[in-house]
């Protein structure tokens, strides 16, 4: 026999529903795991995306760590910015004939910037001192950290009179050539 339902009534969902229905409010607060790969569309934790984005970091660094690229760095012009407060230099104005006097420049660079060695060249009263250091070409990322480097050396005059000792350095840390030239006048003594 089909029942007719009437405009006023509304549609009874079918009597294992309702018995469901009953049964939803007495569920357990927690429920076991399901097991695993039951749920496939389900939310992965916050360890295994931060396991997947590592592992895709790293897989894009290692181009800039192959054997092309390693240890290849550029001798180039020691950075100085005079005008900035992180520079620093030690040229004393005084001398003696044939004591060695004690210069040092500070240079700077970022993450990719190691310090390099210092040419000094003397002829009589002029002395001219380069600072270098070496630029990483290989590497692929770059930090933006400022490193300082010392440059230490020694000069010796060989005869009295007014010195000059004329630093030569890089002014901008992206091209590195020896556009910057500063000349610092150096009293030289005779021995006694």
């Amino acid at each position: 026999m089909i029942r007719q339902q009437s405009v006023d009534e509304a549609p009874r969902a079918p009597r294992a529903a309702r018995r469901r229905a009953g049964k939803a409010r007495c569920q357990p607060l927690f429920t076991s795991a399901p097991h695993r790969g039951a749920q496939r569309k389900r939310a992965r934790g916050a360890p295994r995306h931060t396991l997947r984005l590592l592992v895709a970091t790293a897989a894009a660094a290692l181009p800039a760590c192959s054997i092309d690229h390693f240890d290849f760095k550029e001798r180039v012009f020691g950075h100085i910015a005079f005008d900035d407060l992180h520079s620093d230099f030690h040229i004393p104005d005084t001398a003696t004939v044939g004591v060695p006097v004690r210069l040092a420049v500070w240079t700077q660079g970022g993450g990719c910037h190691e310090g390099g060695d210092t040419e000094v060249d003397v002829d009589g009263l002029s002395a001219v001192v380069t600072p270098y250091d070496y630029l990483d070409k290989g590497a692929g990322v770059c930090t933006l950290i400022l490193l300082r480097f010392e440059h230490g050396t020694t000069v010796v005059f060989t005869e009295p009179g007014d010195a000059e000792v004329e630093l030569r350095y890089s002014t901008h840390d992206w091209d590195h050539n020896a556009d910057g030239r500063k000349v610092f006048p150096v009293k030289v003594s005779p021995a006694r």
